[in-house]
């Protein structure tokens, strides 16, 4: 269940919430476009859709116990994402697959459960999406959990950064 929305099963979910993803990104675009501005969609990486190895201590943050109540959804919408990604090229909107960025890395990149990296992780990230001859935006880093995830889990200030 999702506020004030009920789905059969966890696909139908996943579903709705790509193509949300999916609708987001085309009207994103369509504003930018119309203010001159570039615009890039980017799929960020997570830890519940990765083939990354975690050490035993970012595991301890980057998957709470219990575990945190969206990660079983996560798999599956960003599959359907990614299938879907094909919809914003076609549009010409420039899309970056980002699942796998953190993917080499071994250091701890994540500071919390609910997919919210620290400032390592964004300068990876800033690298990748800031380098090449590509217009691109920028990438603020957020030095503690947005609001909506504040209530998921509360990672110490050593973890952030």
């Amino acid at each position: 269940m999702m506020q004030g929305r009920s789905f059969a099963n966890d696909d139908a979910l996943a579903d709705y919430l790509a193509n949300v993803w999916l609708r987001g990104g085309i009207a994103t675009a369509a504003i930018a476009t119309a203010i001159g501005a570039p615009y890039t969609h980017a799929i960020q990486p997570n830890q519940y859709f990765v083939g990354r190895t975690f050490s035993p201590e970012e595991a301890k943050l980057a998957f709470s116990e219990p575990p945190w109540k969206g990660s079983k959804i996560v798999s599956p919408t960003y599959q359907k994402m990614l299938d879907r990604s094909g919809e914003l090229t076609k549009r010409g909107i420039v899309f970056l697959d980002l699942t796998g960025e953190f993917n080499p890395f071994s250091e701890q990149l994540y500071f919390d459960a609910c997919c919210h990296f620290n400032k390592r992780g964004y300068e990876i990230l800033l690298r990748e999406v800031g380098g090449g001859d590509r217009q691109r935006g920028p990438i603020a880093y957020r030095a503690a959990p947005p609001p909506h995830c504040s209530n998921f889990f509360r990672a110490s200030d050593s973890a952030r950064s």
